[in-house]
């Protein structure tokens, strides 16, 4: 039986090679009909199927028994996303990479590109867009498991505070048209996470909260207590947000603990990170030092800690530290955000007033682009420290703009 499914085959078959009319013209039917016959306006035949596979010298095996294979190879290298196994997905994936290159030509060909954005996950993210790209034709003959793995891919493939208004469409209006029965539901847990994430770039932290505790539900109903212990460092991040210092730094404490306890290595860094920019506001220099350090023991990747560290050391007039601290740093720094800010810190100890206010306005303009209010306020509060003593004319100038950005 010739079904929907062979139609998509079809038309996913000649889509990057001939054209429409090429192909009529070879399998001896009038391009009309052709078209009527991939709009859905007539029947796909047998005949015309078989002339169509012919001509292209392909075989098809409609058998279900492989689309069954395929699909529950994909719940389970998505499982191994969602469980931070890694080496399972690797392996998984080479054991079966002969079946799946063989999957173009059955009923799991629609399975292909999301088995290989799954794959790639961690490598070129433009790859990975294109193979959700292609999927988008077969999102009709998803069922519910793939729809949300495909919304989960796009979220790991663009910056949710980059692309909110994409990802809101795609994750979001997909949540509210498809049901989450019979959802696997580590993909449900991981999902709820992803609306909460998508919340929080939009700045609605209560919403992102609500779905922030089913994700944390979800998780611990299957065990899973590397995800449990992330959902819920990034509730202390919307307490952090809504300015519920007290709150946020409970929970970042509590989260470093127990990920200390079990070696979350990652887990300890973005607690340790946070717990630093927390105490540097609070101008708790002790503290932030101490998370510093952690955070770079367990592999920061924040270059922003980097000014932070400079910047107490200059706090704490330890000139002759944080002057061989700046040039190393300097020297090797790639993000421009956090050169700009080291070099508005060489230039409060350097007292040149004409670059503080260069590296100040530079520094500010690149924290806009990345959406980053605090790292902005904190710029301000630096100069304004730096100005108390010397100009308060310019803290004049400069307090209105400050006020705004903390109200």
């Amino acid at each position: 039986m010739i079904t929907y499914l062979e139609l998509l085959y079809i038309k996913n078959l000649h889509k990057n090679s001939d054209d429409t009319k090429t192909l009529a013209s070879k399998i001896g039917i009038n391009q009309s009909m052709l078209y009527d016959i991939e709009a859905g306006r007539r029947n796909l035949t047998k005949d015309i199927f078989s002339k169509i596979t012919n001509y292209y010298n392909v075989t098809y095996d409609n058998r279900r028994s492989i689309y069954d294979e395929a699909y529950n190879l994909t719940l389970e290298l998505f499982s191994y996303i969602i469980t931070y196994e890694d080496d399972k997905l690797d392996d998984l994936y080479d054991r079966y990479k002969s079946k799946i290159e063989s999957y173009h030509n059955t009923k799991a060909f629609i399975l292909c590109d999301l088995i290989e954005a799954i794959r790639n996950k961690y490598d070129n993210d433009d790859i990975v867009e294109q193979q959700l790209l292609n999927c988008r034709g077969f999102l009709d003959v998803y069922d519910n498991n793939l729809i949300f793995i495909y919304c989960i891919l796009w979220c790991f493939t663009k910056n949710v505070d980059e692309h909110t208004k994409m990802l809101e469409k795609i994750v979001l209006d997909s949540y509210k048209r498809y049901s989450l029965v019979g959802v696997n539901e580590d993909i449900v847990a991981m999902l709820y996470y992803q609306i909460g994430r998508i919340y929080e770039a939009k700045r609605d932290n209560f919403e992102a909260l609500n779905y922030f505790d089913k994700s944390i539900t979800a998780f611990q109903n299957i065990h899973n207590l590397q995800r449990t212990i992330q959902v819920k460092i990034q509730k202390a991040n919307c307490y952090f947000d809504l300015k519920d210092y007290d709150k946020a730094e409970a929970e970042y404490l509590r989260m470093f603990e127990e990920s200390s306890k079990y070696g979350f290595k990652r887990r300890m860094s973005a607690c340790a990170n946070n717990l630093a920019f927390l105490y540097f506001l609070k101008h708790d220099f002790e503290n932030s030092l101490k998370f510093i350090e952690q955070a770079k023991l367990n592999g920061t990747i924040v270059p922003n800690i980097n000014y932070y560290q400079a910047y107490i050391h200059f706090k704490v007039n330890d000139l002759c530290s944080v002057r061989k601290e700046l040039k190393k740093l300097i020297d090797n720094e790639d993000d421009i955000s956090t050169l700009h800010s080291l070099k508005l810190i060489q230039s409060f100890i350097n007292e040149n007033d004409k670059n503080v206010e260069y590296y100040m306005d530079s520094a500010i303009k690149d924290f806009k682009k990345l959406n980053s209010t605090l790292d902005i306020q904190l710029i301000y509060e630096m100069v304004l420290d730096y100005y108390k003593d010397r100009s308060p004319q310019r803290i004049k100038e400069l307090l209105p703009e400050y006020i705004k950005l903390i109200r």
